[in-house]
């Protein structure tokens, strides 16, 4: 998994006609959950409409068992508790983020105060992490922990090739492709619970059969669906704080473009609720505080 920091300062988007509310026009499931069909306005207009098959199995958004790893850390840090140096008292505290600070307190040697305070930091974010990663959730370039967009993707991309397939009717070279598939999923209603708080990451298979889902929801589902039908196109999820959008090296788009490794990318916005076209991030263009996370 390859990841880049960047720092961008010339960011344009260009837009030859005034931005548009993603229009999602009939959304249904069938009564056994295997069926789901949509109807949705595109970039240019005119309705669109698909039918597509799906496991009946609905899975309910999560969010990182944060919770439950920082339970496992302190329960290391109890056990370590007895075999600090003589006299050493351990002081934990949490800010209002949730973020653990450790103290060590005492008389003690400063060397020998650091050591000890190394080592419970250590304990602490090994017995963090293994829990984590046991549960299938990796840390982004941000360094916050969430699924594992990549296998996520993977799967995915493979489990959506019939949707694919029907998304490319018409729409067979690939930035005609990805311009449908963007409008469909823009078209998908923006998920947050009654106080409008993040309910979790939901799977591209739960975000096309609740029709719902947020920033990382949706940008998961838009490139799962480009790589089912161009699998060698190179894909980044792009993270900013608080958002993720995705970034591709596609010829023929347009719009919020950098260069990477010898090739033009140009930048997504599968979250909606505006309908932009490749290389338009409404509001957000501009921005400079990106990291990617390469996904092919």
């Amino acid at each position: 998994m390859k990841r880049f920091a960047l720092s961008l300062s010339a960011l344009a988007a260009t837009l030859a006609w005034g931005p548009a509310k993603a229009d999602q026009t009939a959304h249904s499931v069938s009564a056994d959950g295997n069926m789901v069909s949509v109807s949705w306005v595109g970039l240019k207009g005119g309705e669109q409409s698909l039918s597509f098959s799906l496991d009946d199995t609905l899975g309910d958004p999560f969010l990182p068992p944060v919770g439950m790893a920082h339970r496992e850390g302190m329960s290391f840090v109890k056990d370590i508790k007895d075999s600090l140096p003589q006299g050493a008292q351990l002081m934990v505290s949490k800010d209002h983020t949730g973020a653990v600070t450790f103290d060590v307190a005492g008389e003690l040697d400063v060397s020998v105060r650091q050591k000890a305070l190394n080592e419970v930091y250590a304990g602490y974010q090994n017995a963090f992490s293994s829990y984590m990663e046991a549960k299938g959730f990796v840390q982004d370039p941000r360094g916050n922990w969430g699924p594992n967009y990549d296998a996520i993707i993977d799967q995915y991309a493979e489990e959506l090739q019939p949707l694919a397939a029907s998304l490319a009717e018409g729409h067979a070279r690939p930035v005609a492709y990805i311009q449908n598939v963007l409008a469909f999923v823009q078209s998908i209603p923006f998920e947050l619970d009654g106080d409008g708080m993040d309910v979790g990451f939901r799977t591209p298979d739960s975000v096309l059969s609740s029709n719902a889902g947020d920033c990382d929801s949706k940008s998961v589902l838009f490139a799962a669906l480009v790589k089912a039908y161009l699998p060698d196109a190179p894909m980044a999820l792009l993270f900013e704080p608080d958002h993720m959008a995705v970034a591709m090296a596609v010829p023929g788009g347009k719009g919020a473009n950098f260069n990477l490794q010898g090739k033009p990318w140009t930048v997504v916005e599968p979250v909606g609720p505006t309908l932009l076209p490749m290389g338009d991030r409404g509001n957000r263009a501009g921005g400079t505080d990106w990291m990617l996370m390469m996904v092919n």
